[in-house]
């Protein structure tokens, strides 16, 4: 059987079809239109960005340019101040050690400092163990010599950012390295953008589906703070990429540094964002950014990654942690050593009180200042425009009225903790120069971050007894304007319960704790604070005349010629009190109160026109009322300032409404203290208790700072002293029991001698009698 030849399958071919090729001009048309396209866009995000830029450039980077400027520093024989504490603040002012004798620089010696002032002049300071002991200018001695206005603050914005702005040259070297470390290790090498930073960011972003890594620099940051917003998104980044690379090309970078240094956020500290690491070093270690340690300097930059969850205040534990880990950046970038390292981590992190302003910033003051500028400058121009605005204000005597309030406030505190919802109570100081009316330091509060409100300026309550010295000014003004009626510092009065009329009313003053004197003479009248003897006085001369004095001494309150005028019920500032004081070491010469002595904007110099001196009371009256409140001070309410420490000769007066009150003053310097509540509510505390030791814990300070000048008070030619009998106001015999020194305006002094017979003796129960 013959098989079917096998047939062998075969599979034809099978035909692809070729793609059509692009013939080549359309393919190099297309690319340049693509390369077209792309030119386009970056020429116009780059012309958008640029104008961005330099609009931000024109406009200022600085939020804060206006700078307010304290007195120049004085430096003074005598003056407590030692070598390191001067190089500490040559160093603020932005001098240099240095061996070449250059403007700006210092170098030290055995003995003493030698430093070259800005305007070339060598200036040689010779220290004791009690502090400055000499100065040479030029090789030649001299008395006293002031260095360059130091910077208290910048003007605020009103954007609630507080700011202490800071030059690089003034950023500590340990704070660069800590930065960088934590932030930007190649900050001074990479053009605004590392590459290999992003790339490490986006791969950690693509394994958690989020944008949880910033690879930023320190120029992107700069950039978001200045231009974006902080949201997370791929079009802000973009953004930020090409604003940042045309940064680079405007500012160099010690001006992008210095830029971010002022810029970053830092934390909350009430009302207030702390921005910048000149602030946050003032407020976290109360220290200028020239001084921060390391382990200081690694904590800061620390924080910058999440300010609030890393709040050394309220999160301590993780502030070490993160401390620690910039130190440990810092060694493996080769910033520090190992041992430097380690040393730091053993260094607990020693944090000052929360306080969002320091003593040197005055912020109670630079408010004041503000409001004088106002009626002045517009807004605009104080904010946006280089004004230096040079003040009165002394920075050692701030210091000095800070740390006396808050030491004063702390007893208070103890005081009122006895009492059951009585609070804290508000404290103020003001402290002026009374022959010029310069406002030395100002504390408006206990502080500054939970109210602004300034009680030296604003708060009218009633100064009771601090009142009084004006109602004696009136009455030992007679002299001159009532020759009938000639009342001295011996006439005598008598205290004891009485009724005064006026009018269709009757007016019952009473001494304070119902204890009454007898006879009185008017130093025994204001020594002790008598309300009655002191209402027999002003009824005597009038009313009107008190408040004739009161409206010329510059009190603006609602003063009426009513008996209650002259215990001090009605109400004023301590501002207006401290300035109507003046005319007492004065010699009559009211002085108002000033904050600016001159301003230099881009136009030239505006100095300012301090208020011109105006004559309220004759300087025989002036010096009188002067000495009846030494005796104040010396034997009377006052006397706890002397039995506190404080020597030097002064005068005050005591004052108590629903506050305490103490204005007192050497021929220098006066202070006015207040302690108070805000409700008004009575406080409960006499002035002696209340305010008088906060004004001695100044006065004691102020007394090594300046150092005041140990003079008594200048006597009139027209005044005349004798011994007096301080019972019948009559001239001492020989046999007086009681003799006094008494003084008198020439041709009011006592004639008469006391007969034997009219000899007295004070009052038994004058000693155990105390008035408010």
């Amino acid at each position: 059987m013959n098989k079917a030849p096998s047939k062998t399958l075969t599979r034809s071919p099978r035909k692809v079809e070729s793609l059509p090729r692009l013939p080549v001009q359309i393919f190099l048309f297309s690319l340049t239109i693509l390369i077209i396209g792309i030119t386009c866009a970056t020429l116009f995000f780059y012309s958008v960005f640029s104008r961005m830029v330099e609009a931000k450039l024109k406009e200022g980077l600085q939020h804060y340019t206006a700078e307010i400027y304290a007195r120049p520093y004085s430096i003074i024989p005598g003056r407590r101040l030692t070598q390191k504490q001067l190089i500490q603040r040559l160093e603020r002012l932005g001098y240099t050690r240095s061996v070449s004798r250059i403007p700006a620089t210092y170098r030290e010696g055995p003995i003493g400092l030698e430093f070259i002032s800005r305007q070339g002049r060598t200036v040689d300071v010779i220290f004791s163990d009690s502090g400055v002991k000499s100065i040479n200018v030029e090789r030649q001695p001299t008395g006293e010599f002031g260095l360059e206005p130091e910077l208290i603050s910048n003007l605020s914005d009103g954007s609630g950012k507080k700011r202490k702005y800071v030059s690089y040259e003034n950023i500590s070297d340990v704070l660069i390295k800590a930065i960088l470390a934590a932030e930007d290790k190649r900050f001074f090498d990479h053009v605004g953008i590392d590459f290999w930073r992003i790339l490490k960011a986006a791969i950690i972003d693509i394994r958690s589906k989020e944008l949880a890594q910033g690879g930023s620099t320190l120029t992107q940051q700069c950039v978001k703070n200045l231009f974006l917003t902080q949201e997370k998104r791929l079009q802000r980044k973009f953004q930020e990429i090409c604003l940042s690379l045309i940064l680079e090309t405007r500012l160099t970078k010690r001006q992008i540094f210095e830029l971010y240094v002022n810029e970053v956020y830092l934390g909350q500290e009430g009302p207030f964002s702390i921005t910048g690491f000149g602030q946050a070093a003032a407020m976290y270690f109360h220290k200028n950014i020239r001084d921060v340690s390391l382990a200081e300097a690694a904590c800061l930059a620390g924080i910058i990654s999440a300010p609030n969850r890393f709040n050394p205040y309220r999160y301590p534990d993780r502030a070490l942690k993160q401390r620690n880990q910039v130190l440990d950046a810092m060694e493996l970038n080769g910033f520090i050593t190992f041992a430097q390292k380690v040393a730091a981590k053993t260094v607990p992190v020693a944090l000052q009180p929360a306080i969002t302003y320091n003593y040197l910033e005055a912020p109670y003051f630079v408010d004041y200042v503000e409001s004088q500028l106002v009626p002045r400058f517009s807004r605009e121009d104080l904010y946006k425009r280089n004004y230096r605005i040079y003040t009165t204000l002394d920075a050692e005597l701030q210091r000095a009225a800070y740390e006396a309030v808050q030491q004063g406030a702390a007893e208070i505190d103890k005081l009122l903790a006895k009492r059951k919802d009585a609070g804290n109570a508000q404290v103020a100081l003001v402290a002026l120069d009374p022959k010029t009316g310069e406002i030395l330091a100002m504390i408006g509060g206990r502080n500054f971050g939970q109210s602004q409100y300034n009680r030296i300026t604003m708060a009218r309550r009633q100064p009771g007894s601090a009142f009084k010295p004006f109602v004696y000014a009136a009455a030992l003004e007679t002299p001159f304007t009532d020759t009938a009626r000639k009342v001295t510092p011996a006439r005598i009065y008598q205290d004891e319960p009485s009724t005064f009329y006026f009018g269709n009313t009757t007016y019952s003053p009473r001494n304070f704790g119902d204890k009454y004197l007898g006879r009185v003479n008017v130093r025994e009248a204001l020594m002790h604070s008598l309300n009655v003897a002191t209402m027999h006085l002003a009824q005597e001369i009038g009313y009107q005349q008190i408040v004739t004095v009161a409206r010329r001494a510059g009190f603006r309150g609602n003063l009426k010629p009513y008996p209650s005028v002259a215990l001090g019920a009605f109400e004023v500032t301590p501002l207006e009190i401290a300035q109507a004081y003046t005319i007492f070491p004065n010699q009559g010469i009211l002085r108002r109160g000033h904050a600016i002595h001159h301003i230099e904007t881009n136009t030239g110099t505006h100095r300012q026109t301090s208020p011109p001196p105006e004559e309220v009371i004759h300087p025989e009256t002036a010096y009188l009322v002067t000495s009846l409140m030494q005796s104040v001070l010396d034997q009377g309410t006052g006397s706890g300032a002397r039995q506190r420490g404080f020597s030097l000769p002064a005068a005050g007066k005591t004052g108590t409404s629903n506050d305490g009150w103490f204005v007192g003053f050497t021929p220098d310097l006066l202070c006015v203290t207040w302690v108070g509540f805000d409700d008004n509510r009575d406080i409960n505390m006499v002035g002696s208790g209340s305010a008088l030791p906060i004004w001695t814990e100044f006065m004691k300070r102020a007394e090594h700072e300046l150092p005041l000048r140990g003079a008594d008070f200048e006597k009139p030619p027209n005044v005349v002293t004798v011994n007096i009998d301080p019972s019948t106001g009559l001239l001492a015999s020989p046999r007086c029991l009681k003799v006094r020194r008494e003084n008198f305006i020439s041709g009011t002094e006592p004639t008469l001698q006391c007969p034997e017979n009219m000899r007295g003796k004070f009052p038994a129960s004058w000693t155990n009698a105390a008035g408010r």
